[in-house]
């Protein structure tokens, strides 16, 4: 039996430093684009729909796009 395909990040924790940013904003960002985050709420007439946003599925399916996702600086 197989389980779940995972993933490892190695954080180079100096250099992030440098730019202001914590891990745990990191690992927010990362988990967003590949198990999806609420962003909002989408009404229609009386119904509501959490709004969710991740990367589409194509980009899940390789670890190296984790490198092209944009990190906002403070």
């Amino acid at each position: 039996m197989q389980g779940l395909p995972q993933i490892s990040i190695t954080y180079n924790r100096a250099k992030i430093a440098r730019y202001g940013i914590r891990i745990s904003e990191i690992n927010d960002v990362v988990n967003a684009a590949f198990g999806g985050k609420k962003a909002g709420i989408v009404f229609e007439g009386e119904k509501r729909f959490d709004l969710v946003v991740r990367l589409q599925e194509k980009y899940r399916q390789n670890i190296d796009h984790i490198k092209d996702i944009y990190i906002p600086l403070p």
